[in-house]
């Protein structure tokens, strides 16, 4: 079913912008703020591989999301955290617009699936690299689609630009790009073993496309790899992490539980019943899509919310075949003939999505860009007025050390967990202070004493395994959610 009407196709396009605004989320991770401080810092001292934050020396820390970092930091200089957040809500846009618009299937169906995938990516969408890897691969995808269909030179060039995109917002997934290959080039491999013919497959449908171009796309991908200031980190990042002690210890590097797989779910057995039915014809490529990034899912967590996006595309294929062979009464033609020819149709669509987004924002709408509950602001402030800095190593968590950091204050150690591990620098910070904080298999006494600590900053309902009581209270602040300790003695 294609939109006839442009008058409908800009309804759609509103509710589509108004169901983002219900879900993208004011309050910012911690990721924001080490963002914003490698921004500043890399305008200032250009992309290298110093870790200028932390109270530890000579620690290496490989820029990823080099031109991110930059992007942001610019951001909030000029427009603060509104900014930031009204970018995010652009892109989130820009990224459900885009789904809408390269997607061929129905568009009612379309519609549907894009919202759900925006309400289950909710909390991603954030002020982080990730915002721009959604967009960048769900065009990758919709490029590799054009170029096995019309082999045109134009959308190989648009891939490798793709790709380079990719190597500076954000490198450390930039070998799942090539993943996305992968389901084309097999399936030609299939076509040559003409398995569709000696399987007898009616359901199935393998398509033969001339892929030399496509192997050659990808071949140059590979060499943008080498065009970036940050050495063969794209090639390894993304094995050392997966091979470390950081999968222990970030929740989206674990393998998939039953609660963050309820998309995966909902969206496969859409898929699923859609599917049995006899007529339903289903493209190879489907099924290698979302078998692939379900194994990636499960894998790990941060891998669904990549694979969502793209598997969009094939959700609502599978889903608009089932209906254009069984939907007998045509309900959602009839229903797109409401939309098209009447004004009260689409009077009537917006109002229905301004009512959800109602309901959404209601709760968005009361949150902080900077929750005192989640990073101390108050203790920040604090310490940089009485405290002095070129002295200070101060114990602190890894969920609010980057907005120490932010705030100009050395920390001993923040979300970028990769910089504090054996893999990347050789060191034990990120598992000592597990062991310590998250495991209590170890006393923050043995972290003070071993990295040479004078003050303690942390959560005021936070009890450590084995505090010894050595620590003086400087100040309980008045957020009544962070406390700040002088260490007396080791």
């Amino acid at each position: 079913m294609k939109i006839t009407n442009k008058k409908t196709y800009v309804c759609f396009v509103i509710c589509l912008i108004l169901i983002t605004f219900g879900v993208v989320h004011k309050t910012f991770e911690n990721d924001t703020f080490f963002t914003i401080a490698t921004g500043n810092y890399i305008m200032e001292n250009g992309v290298n591989d110093v870790e200028p934050f932390t109270i530890h020396d000579n620690l290496k820390f490989v820029k990823l999301r080099w031109a991110f970092d930059i992007v942001i930091a610019n951001i909030y200089k000029f427009f603060g955290f509104s900014g930031i957040y009204l970018f995010v809500l652009i892109v989130s846009i820009g990224i459900a617009i885009t789904i809408f618009s390269k997607n061929k299937f129905n568009k009612i169906i379309s519609l549907g699936i894009i919202c759900l995938t925006m309400v289950f990516c909710s909390n991603y969408l954030r002020g982080r690299a990730q915002i721009i890897s959604y967009l960048l691969f769900i065009l990758e995808f919709y490029f590799i689609e054009k170029l096995v269909k019309n082999n045109n030179k134009r959308d190989s060039i648009c891939l490798i630009v793709i790709s380079y995109l990719i190597l500076c917002f954000h490198s450390s997934v930039w070998l799942v790009y090539f993943l996305l290959y992968i389901p084309y080039i097999v399936e030609h491999i299939l076509v040559k073993l003409k398995v569709s013919k000696i399987l007898k497959l009616k359901k199935l449908v393998i398509e033969e496309h001339n892929i030399k171009l496509l192997l050659i796309t990808m071949g140059c991908a590979i060499l943008t790899g080498f065009l970036t200031p940050l050495g063969l980190s794209p090639f390894t990042y993304m094995f050392k992490v997966m091979g470390g002690i950081s999968k222990q210890i970030i929740v989206e590097l674990q393998p998939l539980t039953l609660v963050g797989a309820v998309p995966l779910i909902v969206f496969g057995v859409l898929a699923l019943i859609s599917a049995i039915f006899p007529k339903t014809k289903i493209k190879i490529i489907d099924i290698f899509i979302i078998f692939g990034f379900t194994c990636m899912s499960i894998m790990a967590e941060r891998n669904l919310y990549i694979g969502l996006f793209v598997m969009s595309f094939s959700y609502a294929r599978i889903i608009t075949s089932f209906v254009n062979e069984y939907d007998k009464n045509k309900i959602l033609d009839k229903i797109e003939d409401v939309v098209n020819n009447h004004i009260i149709g689409k009077v009537l669509v917006i109002a229905l999505f301004t009512v959800l987004t109602v309901i959404l924002y209601g709760q968005i709408s009361k949150e902080e860009y900077v929750p005192e509950k989640s990073f101390p602001v108050q203790a920040s402030e604090y310490i940089k007025e009485n405290l002095d800095l070129s002295t200070l190593r101060m114990f602190t968590g890894f969920n609010f050390g980057s907005y120490v950091e932010f705030k100009g204050i050395p920390a001993f150690l923040d979300s970028r967990s990769e910089i504090y591990t054996r893999e990347f620098n050789n060191v034990d910070i990120l598992e000592d202070y597990a062991n310590c904080a998250i495991l209590y298999t170890t006393s923050l006494d043995s972290v003070i004493e071993k990295y040479n600590l004078n003050y303690v900053l942390t959560y005021a309902n936070k009890h450590y395994n084995m505090w010894s009581g050595k620590y003086k209270l400087v100040k309980e602040f008045d957020d009544g959610n962070f406390c700040l300790y002088k260490v007396e003695k080791y």
